[in-house]
């Protein structure tokens, strides 16, 4: 994720909070990439190419 924030204008109690916000964010969208990975590999057996349908 290549951008940046300009941060320069907030007090650093408000530029650490939206560090730990942006960070929480990378951590679900993660989590999330990886949740739909794994659905996909149990799905596409069942449905994917020579399946039966």
């Amino acid at each position: 994720m290549g951008r940046r924030l300009d941060l320069s204008a907030l007090t650093d109690d408000e530029a650490e909070h939206v560090l730990k916000v942006v960070q929480r964010d990378m951590k679900l969208r993660k989590k999330e990439e990886d949740r739909l990975r794994r659905l996909s590999r149990a799905v596409i057996p069942l449905f994917g190419p020579g399946a039966g349908m």
